[in-house]
């Protein structure tokens, strides 16, 4: 997580994950399950300017936390933002390949509540941002579906 400025060159960011919590499951209230836990950048998590320069981000996963079970109709599954990099201000990326990161939705229950949504899965950029002479491949975003019993 940074705050503060980082500039990172010749690195190689890989095989990182961010998963949200499984929401509550409804104890007989009729309440319906809890929402599951929603997350942002799977590799790194930007609320300050960020630079990288001659990165390599790889395989790095934000999965969303998936619903509480109940026999209710519940609140969905969480969202996943950003599979390798979540950025809320300046970004600016230089001669750096991003591939195979993902960004999954947390599931949903078979009752009709949805699963939650996915956003970029190499990049989600809050604000603009710049990538120069970089590869991007094979990144995937995929909301969260329906699934059956207990989340």
């Amino acid at each position: 997580m940074n705050y503060g400025t980082l500039s990172l060159t010749n690195c190689v960011i890989e095989n990182n994950q961010a998963i949200g919590g499984h929401g509550s499951d409804d104890s007989g209230s009729g309440a319906g399950g809890g929402p599951g836990g929603g997350v942002t950048g799977g590799g790194i998590y930007s609320a300050g300017p960020l630079t990288l320069h001659q990165c390599t981000v790889a395989n790095n996963t934000s999965q969303g936390g998936s619903e509480g079970y109940s026999d209710n109709f519940g609140n969905g599954g969480g969202s996943a933002s950003g599979g390798a990099i979540y950025s809320e201000t300046e970004l600016v990326v230089h001669a750096s390949v991003f591939t195979n990161n993902q960004a999954i939705g947390g599931s949903g229950q078979a009752d009709g509540s949805e699963g939650g949504a996915a956003y970029g899965g190499g990049i989600w950029a809050y604000n603009s941002f710049v990538v120069t002479a970089s590869t991007i491949s094979s990144n995937s975003a995929r909301g969260g579906g329906q699934t059956y019993g207990g989340g």
